[in-house]
Parts: C-alpha cells; structure tokens; sequence
C-alpha cells in the first residue's frame, strides 16, 4: 500500500484540479458568449469592411517604411523598396474603392484628362484575343504533339551525335596507347560525353512514352467534331442561337413596324408616292438592317460572349470592306428606289421581248402582265440596272395574242392559244397535237390573231379563149360562185367581204385575185375557206364552160411561116414561136 500524502498536500492539489476545471469553463462560456455575440451583431456595411481593410494596410505600410528604413545593402533596400511600394499601391486602391462606393461615382479619372495616343492594333488585338485564345485551346492537342515530335527529333540528334563522339573518342584511346596523359584527358571527356548521351537517351525515352501515350488518347476527326460542336453548342450555342433570333426579330418586327407606320405616314398617301415617301422607305431600310445587326451585338454584350461579338464585329467590319467597292453599285440602285433612274415606277419595261409595267420599285421590285396567266414578276432591284422604261399608252397590247385565239406563226404553225405565262405559249393545233414556244420565241415568230378577223387570198387564172368577158363578167361570176361555196360551212353574218379584182394578163393565162374576208369566229376553218376558193373559181368554169389553162410545150418545124397561138398556157411561159421550140397553152 502506498504511503498516503499529508493533508495539505492533499488540499492544494484539489484547490489546483478545481481552479484548471474553473478556467476551462470560463474559456467555453466567454467563446460561446463571442459567438453569439458575433451571431447577433448585424453584419458589416461594405463601407465599415473596407474601412477596416484601409487601417491594416495602413498600418501594413507603417512596417514597410519601418523596414525600408532599416534595410542594409543595394539587395535588401530593393526587396524592401519593391515591398513599400506594394502597400502603397494596395492602400491607393482600397482609398479609391471606399471613395467611389461611397460617392457612387467613378473616381479613377476624376479631376484630370486621360490622356494616351489610340492604337489601333492594340485595340484590334484586345478585340480578337478572346477569338486567338478559343482556336488555340481547340488546337492544343495537335499543336501539343506536333512540339513533342519536335522535341523528340531534337533529342534523337543529340543522342545520336554523342553515340558518335563516344564511338570517335574509343577509338583515340585505342590510339594513344600508353601515354598516360592523353588517356586521361581523353577520359575526363568521355565522362562527360557519356553522361550527354545517358541524357539524352533518357530524354528520347521520356518523349517517345509521352509522345505514345498523346496518340492512344488522340481521338478520330468525327469524335473530335463531335465533342467540339457538343462542346459549342453547351457553352456558346445558346448565345449563338438567341443572336440569331434576336437579329431576325428585330429585322421582321422593324419592317412590320414600318408597315403600320406606313398607314399614318403623310407621305405615304394611295396612289403614285412622291420622292419623300420613297426617300423615307429607303433610310427605313437601311435603318432595318442597322438595328437588327444593333439587336444581335446587343445580346451577346448582355450574355458577356466575348469571343461571339468579335467575330460579329469582325464580320460586319468585313462587309463593311466589302461594300467600298460596290458604292457605285448602290449609288445606281438607291436612284431606282427614289424613282429617278432608267426604270421608273408606273411606266413599261421590255424583259426578254415580253413587255411588264413597273406595278412598285423595292428592293424586290413587282412587275405585272395582265395578258398572262400568273403574270406577276419579282426581281432584284440590281437586276433593273441595265434596263430602260417608258410611259406607255392604254391602248398599247401588253401581249400579242390573248388565250382562246387562233393564230398563225411566220413558220407556218396554226393553231389555237390555250395558255400564255411568262415562261410559254401553249397551242393546240387541229388534229389535237400540241405544241409549246417560250415566250420570247412566241414574239419573236410575228403571230398573226386570226381570232379578231382575217383575209384568205386566192389567185385563179383561165384561158385567153375568154378574154372578151374578162373584165366584166368573169370577176362577179366568181364572187357569186365563191360567196355560194362559203354559206356551206359559215353564216352568211360571218363573211365580212368577197371580192375577185382581175390581177394580171400572165404569160398563158387571164389570172384574178380572189379576196375573202372573214370574221374571227370562223378563225378555225382558215385552211378550209382557202380551199373552198379554189373549189368555188373550177365549179364556176365548169358552170359557165370556160377553159383552164395548162402549161405544154409544142415542137414544130422551123420553116412554119405562121406561129401557132396557144389556146392556154401556164404560169411562166410565152407565147410565140421560134425556129424549133415554142411554148403553148392548151384547153384541159
């Protein structure tokens, strides 16, 4: 058993326990009472924080003097130096922050003149830096391996030429035998040429692992593309999405804004527009684009896409380059939209031999034909430049022919116009057939409208047998016979006029023009009625008995003292004799 300690030992070791005991307890009470204290203490203004951010770097700069003062040595007053003036450059802005955030003002440049030359290339430089940055974090890896493979050639030739000053130095100490001199200089170099090489072997090794392991971890073009655009579209294609739309809402809620405004404008009134109506439609326009490229920069200013807004100011800034060298080409359109140009709204244009009138100058400007189907025109208004117009007339044809008329073409084709577009003409010919012209081919074949009344022509000759009548009797006699062969197939209210005129005395027969005229409802018997004259001029030679003469040729003696007269004779020959030949009509 222990021996037992005296009792005032006893007591004072007690007394101690319990005053340590009472110490910690007073520690936890004050800590928990600071932290409830702390917990329910409001916290501190902006301000108050970065008063007390001013007194610690105050006092900071107190020390830095103290110890600048105190410095010893150029090295020490340097450090000291450099120090010194950090924490005066630390307190200068947290004294410029607690002033502008309690004026509310921006205080850097109060009270004096920025001053400082523009660079533009610094400033184009910080504008695309955010573009420079995104192509060359999306070409590290081939960039990265492209340096290792680079450095890898680099270290291989250095191993390789210290393999070589190895190989040449063994061969001069296989060389200098026994000079104990040489050999060891000779020794001290290959030491030192060998450690070259085992550190650039190792360096080869070391290349060659990293240079392997990038190309296992190299991904093929389409999972590269795809991670980048995945990529893209996560981070920026929102932005890009929300540009594009923003830019084409703000162009089509403009343009429908200047429609509305349009209908108060008092320049805008119905009828012809006057110069300061299509003077404002033009700035309008160019105000459209203006805003809706203002829209979409305005957007990726919001969204902080640095990287997106650079490359839409460069691409605007490009445009911009590019339209230097169309400004005439503007010029000349600009005067088309004002109406002062070769085309001018209201009058008549000629395109590909197919007359339109200017319906309205835009930018997309209208042209119309009422004489065709679908007879409405959009073109560029570029597209006007080389063109000229004119007023034109009412009573001018927009088209030649109109749809359900029968024509006849220079080429022949007869037949009737089923449709007519500014591409073709469609006609139906007798029989069924079709057949299709475009419609400058179609204007250009002359066609004759049948449709609105036409003339059939016949000439018909007899013999000279009759020439005592010829002039009176023969022409009525005809008309009648011609005019009883039409009523046949036409009314008589379809005939305009009949006329048969003795035309001339041809070489072997009396020869009469016979003229019909007739009304376009009978346009499809053209070729019929140009029968029936024909027909009409025998019938009345067999009625009245009179001989139709024919071309012969007669062979008789030389010595003959009288020519023969021929009874008839055909177009282009003479009559007479000869010492062989002569040529003859004779009766059919």
């Amino acid at each position: 058993m222990p021996p037992r300690l005296p009792r005032p030992i006893q007591t004072r070791r007690a007394a101690g326990w319990i005053g340590l005991l009472a110490l910690l307890a007073g520690l936890v009470v004050t800590a928990r009472a600071q932290e409830v204290e702390a917990a329910a203490a409001p916290p501190k203004s902006p301000l108050a924080a970065l008063l007390d951010s001013i007194e610690v770097a105050r006092g900071e700069l107190e020390k830095a003097r103290a110890e600048w003062g105190a410095a010893e040595g150029t090295a020490a007053k340097a450090e000291a130096e450099s120090e010194l003036a950090a924490a005066q450059a630390r307190l200068a802005e947290l004294e410029a922050d607690f002033q502008s955030i309690a004026t509310g003002v921006d205080v850097g440049g109060f009270g004096q003149r920025q001053a400082g030359q523009f660079d533009l290339a610094q400033e184009a430089q910080e504008l695309l830096q955010p573009l420079v940055e995104e192509l060359k974090q999306a070409t590290e890896r081939p960039r990265a391996i492209e340096a290792l493979r680079g450095e890898l050639e680099h270290w291989e030739r250095q191993r390789d030429t210290a393999a070589a000053a190895l190989a040449n130095l063994d061969k001069a100490m296989l060389e200098a035998g026994s000079d104990v001199d040489l050999l060891g200089e000779l020794r001290g170099v290959r030491t030192r040429w060998a450690e070259h090489a085992r550190n650039a072997e190792n360096r080869v090794n070391t290349l060659r692992f990293q240079l392997d392991e990038s190309l296992a971890q190299k991904k093929s073009i389409i999972d590269t593309a795809t991670s980048g655009f995945a990529k893209f579209f996560r981070s920026r294609g929102k932005n890009l999405l929300v540009t594009v739309l923003a830019f084409f809402a703000a162009l089509l809620g403009l343009r429908w804004l200047g429609q509305k405004l349009r209908r108060f404008s008092p320049w805008h009134r119905p009828g012809k527009r006057s110069f300061y109506s299509r003077l404002v439609e033009v700035c309008y326009g160019a105000f459209t684009f203006v805003g809706a490229a203002l829209a979409s920069l305005l957007v990726l200013y919001a969204t902080g896409d640095w990287l997106l807004m650079g490359l839409s100011i460069v691409f605007l800034f490009g445009l911009v380059l590019a339209a230097r060298g169309a400004l005439p080409r503007f010029y000349e359109q600009a005067r088309l939209l004002l109406n002062l140009g070769e085309v001018r709204e209201g009058e008549r244009v000629v395109i590909d031999g197919v007359p339109w009138r200017v319906r309205r100058l835009a930018m997309f400007t209208t042209l119309e034909n009422p004489a065709l189907d679908g007879g409405t025109l959009r073109l560029p208004v570029r597209s006007l430049a080389e063109l000229r117009s004119r007023p034109f007339d009412d009573k001018e044809p927009w088209f030649p022919s109109r749809e359900g008329e029968w024509v006849l073409l220079a080429d022949g084709t007869r037949g009737k116009v089923v449709q007519q577009t500014p591409e073709q003409v469609h006609l139906v010919l007798l029989g069924g057939s079709r057949k299709f012209y475009t419609a400058p081919d179609y204007i250009a074949a002359a066609p004759t409208v049948l449709s609105r009344g036409f003339r059939v022509r016949s000439v018909f000759g007899i013999d000279y047998a009759h020439q005592a009548i010829a002039t009176t009797e023969v022409p009525e006699l005809i008309a009648g016979a011609v005019t009883r062969e039409l009523l046949n197939f036409v009314e008589r209210d379809q005939i305009g006029r009949i006329k048969v005129e003795f035309r001339a005395a041809g070489a072997s027969s009396l020869d009469y023009e016979i003229v019909a005229d007739m009304k376009g409802e009978v346009a499809d018997k053209f070729e019929v009625i140009s029968r029936a004259l024909q027909k009409a001029s025998v019938d009345a030679c067999n009625e009245h008995g009179w001989t139709i003469p024919f071309t012969q040729v007669t062979v008789h003696p030389a010595a003959a003292a009288a020519a023969a007269v021929p009874e008839c004779a055909g177009a282009g020959a003479g009559a007479g004799g000869g010492d062989e030949t002569s040529s003859g009509g004779g009766a059919a």
